[in-house]
């Protein structure tokens, strides 16, 4: 079982505060968790619906523009004209954009559950703290994309080309926040992909190979620059903030550890929780063996 039905422990006077902080994961506090997170969210999209909030957008996005330009980092015309000759991949791009995104985020949660339960907590919340970050963000900076500033030569190819949905139609067009560019959630979270598996994989994978997880952000860069959905330093800010967060993890991990004798995440009721995985792992690179730090308990 992924989830054990709501039982509390005997004996055990904090009872469902214990449950929650270290047992086996419950599912409606799961449930609660991602609504509180889309709450969040929902609360931002209808501030941004205002029109001096939209004015702060365009003016922001105006502004990324302009620094971008300065600095050379103005990849998002070039990268979309030359996909935009291959048109069918163009619209698979933009259905991984609207749909595989989130399959992906959340097929590696389910991952966790089931083959590494013991470090779904730690995972789960740094993907929270990093959700939670990027909405703050949202609400205090908010950021017209490419697509929708004129001048820029970039198109919204979700609705020209195609993909899974369009922005100007449909369920996304209502639940969707255009002006939730800066920082990408799609860097953020592609890079908590590829974090969380190069972590969990095991002690068998080489660090060359669990170096090529960071194939998939990168892929994903390339995907929001050409869809027109993102500016390039809104991919720069998602994958700051996701590895900000992790390495605060790393820092407050390391801290706990010294005053107290036992894992942050306290001991539970199913296989492997509570019982601290070892910290050091040897790896083979270049036919030598190596230790390396893989941060996990």
């Amino acid at each position: 079982m992924l989830f054990a039905p709501n039982t509390r422990t005997k004996g055990d006077g904090r009872g469902l505060t214990r449950r929650i902080w270290s047992g086996r994961p419950l599912w409606w506090y799961e449930l609660i968790l991602v609504s509180a997170c889309y709450w969040l969210y929902a609360m931002v999209r209808d501030i941004h619906g205002q029109a001096e909030d939209q004015s702060r957008a365009f003016a922001n996005g105006h502004g990324l523009e302009s620094a971008e330009n300065a600095t050379g980092l103005n990849f998002e015309r070039s990268v979309q004209q030359f996909f935009l000759h291959c048109r069918w991949l163009l619209r698979a791009m933009g259905g991984f954009y609207g749909g595989a995104h989130f399959v992906v985020t959340f097929g590696v949660l389910v991952w966790l559950l089931w083959r590494r339960p013991e470090q779904y907590r730690r995972w789960r919340r740094l993907l929270g703290i990093t959700t939670a970050a990027g909405v703050f963000v949202f609400a205090l900076f908010p950021v017209a994309p490419p697509r929708l500033i004129p001048g820029t030569g970039v198109e919204d190819s979700l609705d020209t080309v195609g993909g899974l949905w369009s922005y100007n139609r449909g369920v996304l067009e209502h639940i969707a926040d255009p002006y939730a560019a800066m920082p990408s959630l799609h860097l953020g979270w592609s890079t908590w992909v590829a974090l969380t598996l190069a972590s969990t994989v095991g002690a068998g994978w080489s660090l060359r190979k669990r170096a090529l997880f960071a194939i998939y952000p990168g892929v994903v860069t390339v995907i929001v620059l050409a869809t027109g959905t993102h500016w390039f330093v809104d991919t720069l800010a998602g994958v700051a903030l996701t590895l900000t967060v992790w390495a605060a993890d790393i820092l407050v991990r390391r801290i706990w550890r010294r005053w107290h004798p036992e894992p942050l995440e306290a001991a539970g009721p199913y296989r492997g929780v509570g019982v601290p995985e070892p910290a050091w792992s040897v790896l083979r690179v270049r036919g030598r063996a190596i230790e390396e730090t893989i941060s996990v308990d």
